[in-house]
């Protein structure tokens, strides 16, 4: 995600198995727990929606940032 001062900062995008459940404070919670502090997104999405993936089966970073990520750096 684009950041105004750092240039980047982490963001995350989670789709879940049908039939399970948690919240965006949860997967922050084990975020931190088993990620080094600057690793963990600072905003999350959960997608209703299967990810987008190409023909190998790749996830397609693009159109997933295109979704969820404005163009234009946060303000203030």
């Amino acid at each position: 995600m684009p950041h105004q001062v750092l240039g980047e900062e982490v963001g995350a995008v989670v789709h879940l198995h049908p039939g399970t459940t948690a919240s965006i404070e949860e997967l922050t919670a084990h975020c931190r727990a088993v990620l080094a502090p600057c690793k963990v997104p600072a905003h999350v999405w959960i997608s209703t929606d299967p990810l987008p993936r190409g023909g190998t089966g790749k996830l397609q970073k693009r159109d997933i940032r295109a979704s969820y990520v404005a163009d234009e750096p946060p303000s203030g």
